[in-house]
């Protein structure tokens, strides 16, 4: 039961590239004086590194966000409500029928829970996911899959890029994490971007010499001046069975004053995982 509330909790958060280009390096020589100064190299970036690296920033311009959700799981359905303030904090509250069932704060380093139908909670940090899915997702991370976007604390050294009509495929064999690599294990990867829309419409990722792997699908966007914002998420996990989960986002509002209230009532018992 716990391992079920458990993935419908991070479900929402979590569950979000081929042939070969290498990095072009141009080289302007400087033009020679009396005193024979060094050549100058100036390193251009191509238009592939510079989409992929665009697509893993958060825009300036996004602070907060705000929206309803609801989630198909398994033959169930859930509803609620989601809070985010950029690069700080995520909260969610979710139910049936409009009773709360489940509220999660997650924060840079801590995981926070409330399962009111127990009467239990959970306070710790982001082992609790991995000790659930068998490798690490940071708060950047989650913060990524809920925008669209690709995962900052990963590099994107070594990638291999192919077309596909209007879509550039970004794809990683062994992604290496810039965290703790424990944690964080590399990652085979494929990232495909629309370039009409400049969005990503499929994320794909699995454990390197693992059978655990994830397939988000983004179907649609809607624009909020100069942020994209996805609308629904198409969710497929592979492990042990394969799990679908499809994802709603209405009512978005940008960059408004939220509130994130969370407390532990006395009467809860700290949940064991």
């Amino acid at each position: 039961m716990k391992k079920y509330l458990a993935l419908i909790i991070i479900t929402p958060l979590i569950f979000m590239l081929f042939s070969c280009k290498s990095q072009q390096n141009i080289v302007k020589p400087s033009k020679e004086n009396k005193q024979d100064k060094p050549k100058e190299i100036k390193q251009v970036k191509s238009k592939e590194e510079i989409l992929l690296e665009g697509i893993s920033l958060v825009p300036s311009e996004f602070k907060t966000l705000s929206s309803k959700l609801s989630i198909e799981y398994d033959g169930n359905s859930f509803s609620g409500s989601m809070r985010m303030i950029s690069d700080s904090a995520i909260w969610l509250s979710l139910g049936k029928f409009g009773i709360e069932g489940v509220r999660v704060l997650l924060t840079k380093d801590t995981v926070m829970m409330l399962n009111k139908i127990n009467r239990e909670y959970f306070l710790g940090g982001y082992e609790f996911i991995y000790d659930l899915l068998g490798f690490g997702l940071s708060y950047n991370m989650l913060q990524s899959i809920i925008l669209g976007k690709d995962f900052q604390n990963y590099g994107i050294n070594d990638v291999k890029y192919s077309k596909q009509e209007n879509l550039i495929v970004f794809e990683f064999e062994k992604r290496q994490s810039k965290q703790n690599a424990q944690n964080f294990p590399q990652l085979k990867q494929k990232i495909y971007l629309d370039t009409m829309l400049n969005v990503v419409n499929r994320n794909y990722l699995e454990l390197f010499n693992s059978k655990q792997k994830m397939d988000i699908y983004y179907s649609t966007y809607l624009p909020f001046n100069k942020i994209k914002l996805p609308q629904t998420i198409n969710v497929i996990m592979f492990s042990n069975k394969t799990y679908k989960v499809n994802l709603k986002f209405e009512k978005q509002k940008l960059n408004d004053n939220l509130e994130m209230p969370f407390s532990i009532p006395k009467t809860y018992s700290r949940m064991t995982l």
